[in-house]
């Protein structure tokens, strides 16, 4: 019984701490981004700002990894263009990140 209880807290920390770093990755995106854009999609979407972003983030994990990445810049003109096409899900769509 003991080995059940541990696996199942060990799962439990494991997923909590995944929970964390998408939540993360997504209130960081919510807060480069330009609220109305954001509450725009979010509307439609019947979701909140942050679960939105947060979805993004899961989503998109590499376009993520770069736009976080320390070494790379970037305008917010690119930011919102990207923001724009991963909403859309356009097949032929090129991110600038």
């Amino acid at each position: 019984m003991d080995g059940k209880i541990c696996i199942h807290n060990m799962m439990r920390t494991f997923i909590n701490k995944l929970k964390f770093k998408i939540m993360n990755k997504g209130m960081r995106l919510f807060a480069m981004l330009p609220f109305g854009m954001v509450s725009y999609y979010a509307e439609q979407q019947n979701l909140s700002c942050i679960d939105l972003c947060c979805n993004v983030a899961t989503k998109n994990g590499d376009w993520v990894a770069r736009l976080f990445d320390e070494d790379l810049t970037f305008s917010m003109e690119d930011l919102k263009h990207d923001f724009v096409g991963l909403m859309q899900d356009d097949l032929y769509f090129e991110p600038r990140i």
